[in-house]
């Protein structure tokens, strides 16, 4: 691809999350700098990770995340991208000068027990169930508005059409009712999709073993991201596995293709 995209411009919500919760990759980070067991920032713990999210919201420092969004790996160029700004952030907050890692460090603090085949697509996971969240409450205002179009089209008589062809008569408002029962089985769908993306794979590191982070790390980030994002998060029960499987978020992409896809075509 000749044109070069900038990531936060095309796709902000995986950066940032959604408002009003902390859903993301730069939640999880923060959570590391403000862990009172494995990292000693005295002054700073409370602060810090509530602190360096608010700085990176769009009014704040998204124009240093400079990687393009098409990228060969699993995301390792955003995922340190992502480390690099955190790590000034953190540093800009606690009077420190910029690139002063010797104080703070990207990969030692920023990507601590953590690797992009695990922070990456728990990020991912995340943000999509809070897309669902929105995408979901749009189609039911859809639903609703075609529900009403078809009460109102209900004894508006028309030829219904099979095989390109006139057939037998119908009425436009069941046309319209017809509209929105797909929709609401698409919603249906989507929600049954989302059920799988609440098993995470944080704490599972490079390849599923869990190498480099402390007994228990797992089990413990998984509870902290639950209770910043609102959702019940769940951990793999088989972290090898889960790495390298990305069949949950195959079959969410589905549903929305599906939804996205779908064409209410005229009878």
């Amino acid at each position: 691809m000749s044109r070069q995209i900038n990531a936060l411009r095309h796709g902000p919500e995986i950066v940032v999350g959604c408002p009003g919760r902390v859903l993301d990759l730069l939640q999880q980070k923060a959570l590391r700098l403000g862990d009172v067991d494995t990292l000693v920032l005295d002054g700073y713990r409370q602060c810090l990770p509530t602190g360096i999210v608010a700085r990176l919201r769009p009014d704040g420092a998204l124009d240093q995340f400079v990687v393009d969004p098409y990228q060969g790996g699993a995301g390792t160029s955003t995922n340190m991208n992502t480390n690099e700004v955190m790590a000034n952030v953190a540093l800009e907050l606690t009077g420190h000068p910029l690139g002063a890692y010797e104080v703070i460090e990207p990969h030692d603090h920023l990507n601590m027990s953590q690797s992009t085949n695990d922070s990456y697509p728990t990020a991912l996971k995340v943000a999509m169930l809070a897309g669902n969240d929105r995408v979901a409450a749009e189609a039911r205002e859809l639903v609703a508005a075609l529900r009403d179009q078809g009460n109102a089209f209900l004894k508006i008589v028309k030829m219904g059409r099979t095989e390109l062809q006139d057939a037998v008569p119908m009425t436009v408002g069941q046309e319209f009712h017809a509209f929105a029962a797909a929709l609401e089985t698409e919603i249906d769908f989507l929600r049954a999709a989302e059920k799988p993306l609440l098993t995470i794979n944080m704490g599972a590191t490079a390849i599923g073993t869990g190498i480099n982070s402390p007994p228990g790390y797992a089990d413990r980030v998984t509870q902290k991201l639950s209770d910043v994002s609102g959702f019940k998060l769940r951990r793999a029960r088989n972290l090898v596995e889960a790495t390298q499987n990305a069949g949950d978020v195959k079959r969410h992409a589905g549903g929305i293709q599906i939804k996205r896809g779908h064409r209410f075509s005229r009878k």
